[in-house]
């Protein structure tokens, strides 16, 4: 049985507008990666889907393109997916659908067409501010 490291930090964990502070052991299963707001161009990189351990990821605010990868169905462990604000375009891939652990996502505000995946799982807890922003993308949310 591994034995975890006794951790005596504390950190302020900033994310979707929100700071959280954690201490102790828990800290060493966190982990967020915040792109938000910093003028990235391109498209997503598709490996970014490798980070399966990423508890968080926000690219909000950016001026990306491309589609969002289908290797996103990767991050077992996501609890917050902000794309936002991206000018992200085509559809959402369905196998989100298959990320359990996600309690907050955000896609509004880009250039995504198609219809939203099925709304089971996680994905039937979100509403409309989710997806709103995108003029080409059909939801049956009402």
């Amino acid at each position: 049985m591994r034995r975890l490291p006794n951790v005596k930090e504390k950190v302020e964990f900033p994310t979707k507008g929100w700071s959280y502070s954690y201490d102790g052991n828990i800290l060493i299963f966190m982990s967020g990666i915040d792109f938000s707001c910093n003028q990235l161009t391109g498209k997503i990189p598709s490996k970014m889907g490798n980070l399966s351990e990423l508890h968080s990821l926000n690219v909000s605010h950016n001026n990306l393109t491309g589609s969002i990868p289908t290797t996103f169905s990767n991050l077992r462990h996501i609890g917050s997916l902000d794309l936002s604000y991206t000018n992200l375009n085509g559809s959402i891939p369905s196998e989100l659908t298959e990320l359990n652990t996600l309690v907050v996502c955000s896609v509004a505000h880009n250039n995504l067409t198609g219809k939203t995946p099925d709304f089971k799982a996680q994905f039937a807890t979100f509403n409309e501010i989710s997806y709103e922003g995108n003029p080409h993308l059909w939801t049956s949310i009402t």
